[in-house]
């Protein structure tokens, strides 16, 4: 029983440190990684732990030395979280880095009023999503981003088709033709008849 003499301090915002931004989260989103966390994945990680890697929220506050985002700005977050340092990052090849950890997953994450992230992670997001329909998209999305950047350095007359979603840009493939309205009355910027 708790007396009426008890009191209890409400825990403080995270950070933001310099470089970084911290969000008021409007939607987190829940995926098979915040499963795998929270039954024992082998990974070293903070106690108590919080997890969320998809993320979506306004910010809030910005730390020092960051640029080109302003408070309000509605954002989806990348919970990729790369050192910029390493040879990897300085190849371009951030989910290779040395230092690679996941938002949510080695550190605190989404299931919370608030999380502080590097502004590197930060997209917009876009305007004709609601927070909870972007926030099923980052683990998955920056995946196919990552695969379509990937693309864009392979011999000419190689082919890649990515599934998944690129912050602004939804690609749609089916192979029944009857589908395809279906996808272009959805979210599909481009669809590719495949038949």
């Amino acid at each position: 029983m708790i007396s009426s003499s008890s009191t209890h301090t409400k825990p403080q915002p995270p950070g933001p440190e310099a470089g970084e931004v911290r969000l008021r989260v409007e939607a987190t989103g829940m995926n098979h990684l915040d499963r795998w966390v929270r039954r024992g994945l082998p990974v070293e990680t903070t106690m108590p732990h919080i997890g969320g890697s998809d993320v979506v929220g306004r910010i809030d506050a910005l730390g020092p030395d960051v640029d080109g985002w302003s408070e309000g700005d509605r954002v989806v977050i990348n919970p990729s979280l790369w050192c910029g340092e390493c040879e990897w990052c300085r190849q371009g090849e951030e989910s290779l880095c040395e230092n690679y950890r996941i938002l949510g997953e080695h550190t605190q994450g989404g299931f919370a009023e608030y999380v502080a992230t590097p502004e590197s992670t930060l997209a917009l997001m876009p305007a004709r999503l609601s927070p909870a329909e972007a926030a099923v998209m980052p683990v998955s999305g920056f995946t196919a981003l990552q695969a379509l950047r990937d693309a864009v350095f392979r011999p000419p007359l190689e082919r890649t088709l990515t599934h998944g979603f690129v912050p602004h840009v939804t690609v749609a493939d089916d192979l029944d033709p009857e589908r395809i309205p279906a996808a272009v009355a959805t979210l599909a910027d481009f669809v590719v008849d495949v038949t």
